[in-house]
């Protein structure tokens, strides 16, 4: 594995010996990152849901609307782009539950045109 990452990375590699301190720390920050809460949030009362599959990955949206306004939005994706749910969601929240603001939120905060607008038609699909 050294000379593997020596060759690869064109640095040196020396071994690291590990303490039972560093085992600890290691089996802690191992229980946090595969616990439930980490890998997919808190759950959220939603109260709408769409879903589909683009080419650029599936996303599932999921709004809690409160007095005509989105009070919390949760995203799940397997899209590639690991900011996409986050954008999704902070463009959402605060929105009227309102088609044309939710879709112009859309177009302003999500990054790539082409998956904002596959968002807007998804959006338009549903009963809103």
């Amino acid at each position: 594995m050294r000379a593997a990452f020596q060759e690869v990375y064109g640095l040196p590699a020396q071994p690291v010996a590990l303490q039972d301190s560093d085992w600890q720390q290691i089996r802690t920050t191992a229980q946090l990152y595969g616990s439930w809460d980490h890998l997919y949030g808190t759950a959220l009362a939603f109260t709408f849901q769409c879903e589909e599959r683009f080419d650029w990955g599936h996303i599932t949206v999921q709004l809690e609307a409160n007095s005509g306004a989105v009070t919390g939005a949760k995203v799940y994706s397997d899209s590639m782009d690991w900011l996409l749910a986050g954008a999704v969601e902070e463009a959402l929240t605060g929105c009227n539950f309102r088609l044309e603001d939710m879709q112009k939120a859309l177009k302003e905060k999500i990054a790539d045109p082409a998956i904002a607008k596959d968002l807007c038609e998804l959006l338009e699909k549903q009963s809103i």
